[in-house]
């Protein structure tokens, strides 16, 4: 029997050269990881519409979005992370989700301790931008 796909979406902000980053708040799973916002796709919902209410739900904001960065699977297929390029309609103040909100250089970004399907978004973003 084939195992189903997880799909989860997250966003890529880009401000003023960093990118926002956000950490899971105590008592949620990976508590203490940081990570791009976003979230898991619900049963019969595009990936799009599953980020743009991902975000609303998460930092109370509406996206525009754009090119699809990157595509990560993980846990042997289990799960599939897709990242876009995304642009806050208003500023960016708090998260639901997270204790913390951080806006961090390129430079700087993989001596945060992510969650590991987001360090190979990082390095893929990172290495696209070199080439």
């Amino acid at each position: 029997m084939m195992k189903k796909i997880i799909h989860v979406v997250c966003s890529i902000f880009e401000q003023d050269g960093k990118i926002l980053i956000c950490r899971r708040k105590e008592g949620l799973k990976n508590e203490g990881k940081w990570e791009f916002p976003g979230g898991k796709v619900i049963d019969g919902e595009s990936m799009l519409k599953a980020l743009r209410r991902e975000i609303k739900e998460e930092l109370n904001i509406d996206i525009k979005i754009g090119d699809q960065v990157s595509e990560v699977k993980y846990f042997e297929g289990e799960f599939t992370l897709l990242a876009y390029k995304c642009e806050a309609l208003s500023p960016i103040i708090s998260s639901n989700d997270h204790d913390k909100l951080q806006w961090v250089s390129r430079e700087d970004i993989l001596n945060y301790d992510l969650l590991d399907a987001d360090v190979i978004i990082t390095r893929e973003l990172l290495e696209s931008e070199n080439s």
